[in-house]
């Protein structure tokens, strides 16, 4: 049981110390700090032998009304009030991966749609890295393509998120031939 508290207290402590980062650390500090914390959060359920989906299914209707709020909270008050929305934007993040295993559950359970094996076992791997490389594709494809109106930036971000989920699939594939067992340690799953 202290082996339990201790591994509670020092997720805490990570995730405190995520939580305060937009206050001290900018750039790809913050980005590591980021996927350090989800990576953790991951290898804590990992380690407590907990089903990450079963524990988040516990908050279903309050990540659906959380996520939404504060993001409706985030997008009024960052311009009146920064520091107090960049709080409100971390517990957002948080949230938002809460309402995303829900709603990708319930989307499964309910047979909705048709999912890939791959898709599913690499939504959190690419849910918690996607942040580290997406602003440097991005400022490549800004660099090579130079947009030079509207459209081009939307397009600009479009291809950007296509690159990278691109990019993570073949690292998360890569990482399930040749370390399987510490990939399945920092994504949680059992």
């Amino acid at each position: 049981i202290a082996c339990k508290k201790l591994k509670s207290i020092f997720i805490i402590a990570i995730g405190l110390v995520w939580f305060l980062e937009p206050f001290f650390v900018k750039g790809h500090i913050c980005q590591i700090t980021t996927a350090f914390f989800f990576f953790s959060l991951g290898a804590y359920f990992s380690i407590l032998h907990k089903d990450i989906i079963s524990e988040f299914n516990k908050f279903f209707r309050f990540s659906i009304f959380s996520y939404i709020t504060l993001g409706i909270c985030y997008v009024v008050l960052i311009h009146m009030y920064p520091t107090f929305a960049s709080w409100i934007k971390q517990m957002n993040v948080l949230c938002g991966l809460i309402f995303a295993y829900n709603i990708s559950s319930y989307i499964i359970k309910n047979k909705i749609c048709e999912t890939k094996p791959l898709l599913v076992s690499s939504s959190f791997f690419l849910y918690i890295t996607h942040t580290i490389i997406n602003i440097d594709v991005l400022k490549i494809l800004i660099i090579i393509l130079k947009p030079t109106n509207e459209f081009g930036i939307i397009m600009i971000f479009i291809i950007s998120v296509i690159v990278t989920i691109t990019i993570l699939l073949f690292i998360y594939t890569l990482m399930k031939r040749i370390a399987p067992r510490f990939l399945t340690f920092i994504t949680g799953r059992k």
